[in-house]
Order: C-alpha cells, then sequence, then structure tokens
C-alpha cells in the first residue's frame, strides 16, 4: 500500500520500518532544511508539512490495522 507523504519531504526519505507498534521513516532531514538540497526549503513549511505527514502515518496504521 502506498503511504503518501508531503511533497517536500518525499525526495529525502530514505526508507520505512514498520513493527507491530511503530512506523519510523528514515530521512534526510538536514538536507530537508538545507535551501542547496531543497529549493522548494520555506521554514514556515516545516510545522505544516510535518503535520501532514504525522496524519498520513496515522491514517496508514489504520488502515494497515483493519486489514490485519
Amino acid at each position: 500500500m502506498p503511504l503518501e507523504l508531503p511533497v517536500s519531504i518525499e525526495p529525502f526519505v530514505k526508507g520505512l520500518l514498520t513493527k507491530a507498534n511503530s512506523i519510523i521513516i528514515y530521512w534526510e532531514d538536514i538536507a530537508y532544511v538545507r535551501p542547496a538540497s531543497n529549493p522548494t526549503y520555506h521554514q514556515k513549511r516545516i510545522e505544516a508539512d510535518l503535520l501532514v505527514l504525522k496524519q498520513n502515518l496515522e491514517k496508514w496504521a489504520l488502515q494497515m490495522q483493519k486489514q490485519a
């Protein structure tokens, strides 16, 4: 099942690990906040991006629970 990530975070994701009680996303957060490596970086978008990521992870986890 695809996991929808915020467009501004997706290029920096390196991996995903799921366990019985957790979902872990490995990503280059340093690259995300560097204007040189992320030309779409805007400091005011960080909180909104992370909230979208949280909401999508929660939604994904609920879908996975329903399928189990």
